[in-house]
């Protein structure tokens, strides 16, 4: 798949969780679950690419509430990073 088509994927869930007004786990797992149901994905694959982007580890505490304690701002530049990371090719802007 042509990294354009990763970075937007990988971009998608940023911008689906900036559009919604709350910000909470549940709200995140509907929304995270509906893309990953988009894509094709298994959950388990779309909630580690999450998980990584999000907190830069495999395993972490559980992934909704980490992201609703780090807040709408943070989490989005987080996942916009890794999606430019995606497709770059894997090299990181300093």
């Amino acid at each position: 798949m042509p990294l354009v088509h990763c970075q937007r994927k990988a971009r998608r869930p940023a911008n689906c969780f900036e559009a919604r007004p709350t910000w909470s786990k549940d709200m995140l797992d509907e929304v995270a679950r509906a893309w990953a149901e988009a894509l094709g994905w298994k959950t388990g694959n779309a909630f580690m690419l999450l998980r990584i982007g999000v907190t830069g580890r495999k395993a972490s505490p559980p992934l909704f509430e980490t992201m609703e304690a780090l807040g709408k701002e943070i989490t989005r530049r987080r996942l916009r990073r890794v999606a430019d990371v995606i497709a770059s090719g894997g090299k990181r802007k300093q």
